[in-house]
């Protein structure tokens, strides 16, 4: 009989696996989008079938959904692709290190995004 996979276990494993895409907005603060293969299912269709990054994005990350609605077209559709390119990877996007003394902005998925 083959061994059951349990998935629980297999997520417990692979934590840490899966750091988050930091950049660095236009405000000089450091943001945090997820990283791509930690979405679930469910929010990888909400996205590719309904088209609703911007929903996602505001429930995961809405202080980052904030700083790219700031962007021009040409950043924000660049810092996308450089998200979705991580996908597979071991993680660590090309922007620099974190800050030390919390400096950088954190996103909070309780708090709503301001217009």
């Amino acid at each position: 009989m083959a061994e059951l996979f349990d998935v629980r276990a297999f997520i417990e494993e692979r934590d840490g696996d899966f750091p988050p895409f930091e950049f660095v907005g236009l405000d000089g603060e450091t943001y945090e989008l997820p990283n791509v293969e930690t979405l679930t299912e469910r929010q990888v269709e909400r996205i590719s079938v309904n088209g609703e990054l911007k929903e996602v994005l505001g429930e995961l990350a809405p202080d980052a959904l904030d700083e790219i609605a700031g962007m021009p077209v040409y950043a924000s559709q660049k810092l996308a692709e450089l998200w979705l390119s991580g996908a597979g990877e071991s993680g660590k996007s090309p922007a620099p290190s974190r800050r030390t003394g919390g400096s950088g902005k954190r996103s909070k998925p309780t708090s709503p995004s301001e217009e």
